[in-house]
């Protein structure tokens, strides 16, 4: 069940009929990834791009076909400013609950989203692993303020940290809820992990430690 982070931006023209096919691969290493002949072909779905903008929500679930998979793609539209605006922070973990066991440590990476109108979250960027670290310190990152909120810096984000896996199977150390106007507002404030299955389970649990968004600030373009 993969979440793709590339957004695609298009230009829509109501007037005009834009047929859109997207095709699912299975990929195999060794081999460029624009080598098609190469991968597994596993399914395409084609829509119309209009169909997809006057959806409730601007959503839908085409069913792939004429490949050896079987399943659907979630498309999601949304009409974006124009604003070439980059997000600017260097994410560090401080302390994370470790999911290795005792003869290992977590290999985190992010992953943020942003909430949608419907209340449901699209992943919009993930970053790099930092192997075997509970503190650790990611590179100074940019991301286009399209992607990451379409503009609004006060649009719900939630970023969440996987303990990562070869099998792809990544576990959860948690996430936090914020927003862009929280994190330039306070760049150096250490926002708590939390785990909800903790909550529940552990009255004295308050956090899985915690995640800073060093030198958070808008670069103007």
């Amino acid at each position: 069940n993969p979440s793709w982070s590339t957004c695609f931006t298009l230009d829509y023209m109501f007037e005009v009929e834009q047929e859109i096919t997207i095709r699912t691969y299975h990929y195999h290493d060794g081999s460029a990834q624009e080598d098609f002949g190469k991968h597994t072909f596993l399914g395409e779905a084609t829509f119309l791009l209009a169909s997809l903008m006057v959806a409730h929500d601007q959503k839908m679930s085409p069913k792939l076909v004429s490949g050896k998979a079987t399943g659907s793609l979630d498309l999601r539209a949304e009409s974006h400013t124009n604003t070439r605006d980059l997000f600017c922070a260097a994410f560090q973990g401080i302390r994370l609950s470790n999911k290795d066991g005792f003869f290992g440590t977590s290999d985190p990476f992010l992953v943020i989203s942003r909430m949608n109108e419907d209340g449901q979250y699209t992943v919009v960027w993930k970053s790099s692993k930092i192997d075997n670290s509970l503190n650790p310190v990611w590179a100074t990152v940019k991301i286009s303020m399209n992607s990451l909120c379409n503009g609004d810096v006060h649009r719900p984000l939630k970023i969440e940290i996987f303990d990562w896996d070869s099998n792809g199977k990544h576990d959860t150390m948690g996430h936090v809820e914020t927003s862009v106007q929280a994190m330039i507002s306070n760049p150096e404030a250490q926002m708590d992990v939390i785990e909800p299955a903790k909550v529940k389970t552990k009255k004295t649990y308050t956090n899985s430690g915690h995640l800073v968004a060093g030198g958070a600030h808008i670069e103007h373009h």
